[in-house]
């Protein structure tokens, strides 16, 4: 009887691994690369931010810490993920495409909470309602995410309002990867991801501002990092940019066969 087990090897450790005569181990050709720091630097200044990520042997994220802060994230089950940033826990709940369907967030010492529930087509989330302490949302309290394909095409926050600041984006031809806009300000921003997008974005435009994202890439393609500058377009502020630099920690699969 053969019994298959998979698991994750680091890369660094691959070649020191030695089976014994009744294991074998076959190499997949898959390989799992995370990003392991991702160093921020606003309109040149010296002075940037540092953010280095941890992952589990599933290459699920553990941690994501700068300095002497770090947001930590807990599986509890396959669709559940506790996630600790200071004061705030949000607990939340992911559908069968690893997508956050519900998230409620609680500070620490206070009684207050919010659940923000979010609902989707297929992969595609089309709206969000956010529900502060049970309380009905308002018309303020109400995302609205719009398509174009397989892409957004814009998000409004405030659906319920008749005067907001919705977002509008534009795509290059390339797929969606990690390091690219959506994975990015996705990790850094929110929980868990909400929107997963077949391209890469191009520009964002909110209001008066227009956004440029333009990546870099090492040879193999993989993105090493990606540069947003802001305009506002009516003239009265210069130019902010803001770049992103990535490192990499990358695992190999195996298959490890038990002859018995």
């Amino acid at each position: 009887m053969k019994k298959i087990n998979r698991f994750f090897v680091l890369l660094a450790a691959a070649t020191a691994v030695m089976p014994s005569c009744t294991k074998r181990l076959i190499p997949l050709p898959l390989e799992f690369c995370n990003i392991s720091t991702i160093t921020v630097t606003e309109s040149g200044l010296p002075d940037t931010a540092v953010l280095h990520l941890s992952y589990d042997r599933l290459g699920r994220i553990t941690s994501l810490a700068s300095g002497s802060s770090a947001r930590t994230y807990t599986y509890t089950t396959d669709t559940n993920v506790v996630v600790r940033n200071g004061a705030t826990t949000d607990s939340v709940t992911l559908n069968s495409s690893g997508l956050m369907t519900l998230d409620v967030t609680r500070v620490s010492g206070s009684t207050d909470y919010l659940d923000t529930y979010y609902y989707y087509s297929g992969t595609e989330v089309t709206s969000a309602s956010l529900w502060y302490d049970g309380q009905f949302p308002g018309p303020g309290d109400y995302y609205s995410y719009n398509w174009d394909g397989s892409n957004l095409a814009n998000w409004d926050p405030q659906a319920g309002l008749t005067s907001t600041g919705t977002y509008g984006y534009t795509y290059n031809s390339s797929p969606s990867a990690t390091g690219d806009y959506f994975y990015v300000t996705q990790v850094l921003g929110t929980p868990w991801p909400v929107i997963k997008t077949a391209n890469q974005v191009a520009t964002v435009q909110q209001y008066f501002n227009l956004s440029t994202v333009t990546y870099s890439n090492y040879p193999n393609g993989r993105i090493s990092g990606m540069t947003i500058i802001t305009t506002d377009i009516t003239g009265q502020s210069a130019p902010d940019t803001v770049t992103y630099a990535y490192q990499y920690e990358c695992q190999l699969a195996f298959l490890t066969v038990d002859q018995k």
